[in-house]
């Protein structure tokens, strides 16, 4: 079965919707479309930003104060000559005095490297670190950092007492860190190593929690703006045992015992040379970023408090139906709209998508998906448009190749913005039939070679063409020197009528103007015909060949009413069904009532003489009035009437219309039972 034109489009559109369903699933995927995701989700950070200051992670920094204090505080005189990086004995009397003041645990984003280059003996001597990590029975994380496909380690020395490591990596996209991944391949991140470890000292066993969950990557839960987040304070205040008076102030607490006390530890380098500063939806409005070690703070405070990761991202089944229903949503408004303000509706609506799942979010803590419905709903829009703009491209080619010489240029473009006209199969519409035919071209012809004949043909039908494309009728064929059109098809017009009768004029017109031209040749007469009715219309043939035509029995009417000019010696004769529809823009005169061969049906023969005003209008009035008294049996007056045509304009269709008055006159019984309709014994 042959698709129409409407069904090709529904089976591309189908295409699409199935096509991009595919590829939004497989791009997800994709890690790119996931950062993107993550992007997109920033300002789902107005829930998860927390501003409370309670804690469970200190952070000691090792900065520039540091390394003034160990040079003029006589208390750390010990360590004058110390330069970056730090001795390992000096982390050994930080393991002994964060145990003292009551930690749990600390883990260092630092990476203790080899110390055999430097000359100072003690620098190299890690002996006094791991004794204090022993006798404090303190758990202790060491940094290790991937570079490429290389993992950097803690010095051999470190590596043969079994400390555990974590990585210090944090991988950002876009410019800022917005998620943390716990696990990172088969490696602990900093964060997930140190609760882990401390977790089994508070009860918490993170260790027995789904590698699945911490393989994911995790937006992160701010606890606050840079520096305002965790309590930072300088390695060598750690040493001296006190807390800056805005710590004490900011944080509530008393002293240092009540800073460290059951706290877990992360000790971070934040040297201006080791700058070590990155975006992050946490920065201030004055530009200021967080640290990296704030980053594994964050993360290792959301591990401690469970409830801080618990969001949802909606299960697979769902997210594949909302991705057919954004789908379907694109595919009607395709429909409907215009490409151009298709892709404003669909900016319009996918906003609104936006900002509904954030406010979803934000009161189930339940993610719904954001880039994979954005490509579904765009690559069905982009597909399917793509797949419709070459169907009609292909059918609008097809159309001007197969109808370009048949309907005027405004016709040819209506049907090609809807190619379903042309189906093969027909139906009944309201037309309006010319039917035109040279009178006496068998004698013409007959003088005339073949090519004198052709390109007489060819002159005459081309201008014969033009008239009718002019009025927007349709050619229907061409029958040897015939021309059939018709009007009010493939696209219904009120005033089919009209236009067939102005078409029928202008054709006598420029017949005139072709027989002056045509000086070679004799001139030539044309009969036209014309009647109006429900016809069927459409494409008749096979699927191999067909044309566009109309058939059914008004169509024979007008062929009809095309042979009777010879026989009433006019030029244009129209059907009632035709006059019927006209307004007062035409001078017509009422010729007969007949039936013609083969037909029961009484047609009224009316001559279309010319436009309103044109002919001479006291001689179409003796003609009514002659017509009228005929069809009263006003036998005497009609004859008197139909003789003062004759006699003054030489009309033959009065010479008619007075031998069928005399032969009815002389037979008494005809006379009686006339009613005014004369059956046409031929064609």
């Amino acid at each position: 079965m042959k698709l129409t034109y409407t069904s090709k489009r529904y089976w591309l559109y189908f295409i699409a919707f199935v096509v991009s369903i595919f590829l939004s699933i497989i791009s997800g995927k994709f890690q790119l479309t996931r950062e993107f995701e993550q992007y997109f989700r920033k300002p789902f950070y107005n829930v998860l930003f927390e501003t409370d200051r309670s804690f469970d992670v200190v952070i000691i920094k090792i900065d520039e104060k540091t390394f003034n204090d160990l040079k003029t505080i006589e208390k750390l005189a010990k360590y004058k000559d110390a330069i970056w990086p730090l001795p390992p004995c000096i982390y050994g009397e930080l393991l002994d005095r964060i145990s003292e003041y009551g930690a749990v645990s600390v883990g260092f984003d630092i990476i203790f490297e080899s110390f055999e280059n430097v000359f100072l003996p003690w620098y190299a001597e890690y002996d006094s670190f791991i004794k204090a990590q022993k006798e404090n029975d303190i758990p202790v994380i060491l940094g290790a950092k991937r570079s490429g496909n290389k993992l950097i380690r803690p010095c051999k020395q470190l590596q043969k007492k079994g400390f555990e490591i974590g990585l210090i990596n944090v991988k950002r996209r876009f410019g800022e860190i917005i998620s943390y991944r716990f696990i990172q391949e088969k490696y602990n991140s900093l964060a997930y190593a140190l609760a882990k470890t401390c977790g089994r000292k508070k009860g918490i066993d993170i260790a027995g929690w789904s590698n699945d969950l911490l393989k994911e990557k995790h937006l992160i839960t701010f606890q606050n703006s840079p520096g305002r987040g965790f309590p930072m304070i300088s390695f060598s205040d750690v040493l001296l045992g006190k807390v800056p008076e805005h710590l004490l102030k900011y944080w509530k607490i008393k002293n240092i015992y009540d800073l460290f006390d059951g706290k877990d530890i992360l000790v971070a380098v934040t040297l201006i040379e080791h700058y070590d500063y990155h975006s992050s939806p946490a920065d201030s409005k004055d530009g200021q970023k967080l640290h990296g070690v704030e980053f594994h703070a964050n993360a290792m405070d959301m591990l401690l408090n469970y409830s801080k990761l618990r969001y949802k991202i909606l299960d697979s089944d769902i997210t594949f139906i909302i991705l057919i229903i954004s789908a379907i949503i694109s595919w009607i408004l395709l429909l409907n709209l215009r490409p151009f303000h298709w892709l404003w509706v669909s900016i319009f609506i996918m906003f609104t998508y936006y900002l509904g799942i954030i406010k979803i979010f934000q009161e189930t803590r339940v993610f719904f998906p954001l880039i994979s419905i954005y490509i579904c709903y765009f690559l069905f829009g982009t597909i399917s448009t793509f797949l419709v703009w070459s169907l009609e491209r292909k059918e609008k080619k097809f159309i001007q190749g197969a109808f370009g010489k048949y309907v005027p240029e405004t016709v040819a473009k209506q049907i090609s913005d809807n190619p379903d006209a042309l189906k093969l199969g027909g139906r009944k519409m309201d037309i309006s039939v010319l039917f035109c035919d040279i009178c006496g071209f068998t004698g013409i012809s007959e003088k005339m070679s073949s090519e004198e004949l052709i390109t007489f043909l060819n002159t005459y039908l081309d201008a014969m063409t033009d008239e009718i494309f002019k009025t927007e009728g349709t050619l229907d064929k061409y029958i040897g020197d015939a021309i059939m059109a018709f009007w009010g098809a493939p696209f219904k017009c009120q005033d089919h009528a009209i236009k067939a009768c102005n078409a029928a004029l202008h054709m006598t017109e420029r017949l005139v103007e072709f027989n002056k031209l045509e000086k070679e040749t004799p001139d030539i007469s044309m009969g036209i015909g014309i009647h109006s009715g429900e016809s069927v219309v459409g494409n008749a043939g096979s699927q191999r060949r067909f044309d566009y035509t109309a058939i059914g029995d008004n169509v024979n009417t007008s062929s009809r009413l095309e042979g009777l000019t010879r026989l009433y010696k006019v030029s244009i004769i129209i059907s009632g069904d035709t006059r019927n529809q006209l307004q007062n823009q035409f001078d017509i005169r009422f010729l007969d009532r007949v039936t013609v061969k083969g037909k029961k049906h009484v047609t009224d023969l009316y001559e279309l003489v010319s436009l309103a005003g044109e002919s001479d209008q006291k001689r179409l009035e003796i003609n009514d009035k002659a017509m009228d008294s005929y069809f009263k049996k006003d036998w005497d007056n009609a004859e008197r009437l139909f003789k003062t045509l004759n006699e003054k304009y030489h009309d033959t269709h009065s010479k008619i219309l007075l031998e069928r008055i005399r032969t009815i006159k002389s037979d008494s019984i005809l006379c009686k039972e006339h009613n005014g309709v004369f059956e046409l014994k031929s064609k």
